[in-house]
């Protein structure tokens, strides 16, 4: 019994001072050194539907016109990087489609107005799901 406690606290102790929180990388929403990457959405943001189209609407145009290189191992970082900018762009319009939700339960929302809403909304979520479709066959990756 007394091993299984050491063990755990050394266990416990590695994780304290290695960390296990997030890589430079993660924190900084998608640095590199390749210049079609941009930083996606901000993590807490709420974005009006207009920041939102044009953000779907550029990581689209992006994926359209992407073309992977010969180095397999900078394609996985390009890849993996604008991969993470999807669900950064996916997360923005669940947040957004939560507040609508709120809006409407709390009275502030008309019925038409939120239905108008979510229909724009659909598109948008059907948009970057075809960039995310379009990003795995450009890169060969079936995620």
């Amino acid at each position: 019994m007394k091993t299984k406690k050491i063990l755990l606290t050394g266990i416990v102790t590695v994780f304290f001072v290695t960390g296990c929180g997030t890589t430079k990388r993660e924190t900084n929403n998608i640095t590199s050194e390749n210049p079609t990457e941009t930083t996606a959405a901000a993590p807490d943001k709420l974005y009006t539907p207009e920041e939102l189209t044009t953000l779907v609407d550029d990581f689209v145009s992006r994926i359209d016109s992407i073309t992977p290189g010969n180095d397999d191992s900078q394609n996985l970082e390009q890849y993996f990087s604008l991969k993470q900018e999807e669900k950064q762009l996916d997360h923005a319009l669940e947040r957004y489609e939560d507040n609508l939700e709120n809006q409407y339960r709390a009275g502030t929302l008309t019925k038409e107005k939120y239905k108008n809403l979510e229909q724009k909304l659909e598109k948008l979520e059907d948009q970057l799901d075809d960039a995310e479709d379009q990003l795995e066959i450009s890169f060969g990756i079936d995620d």
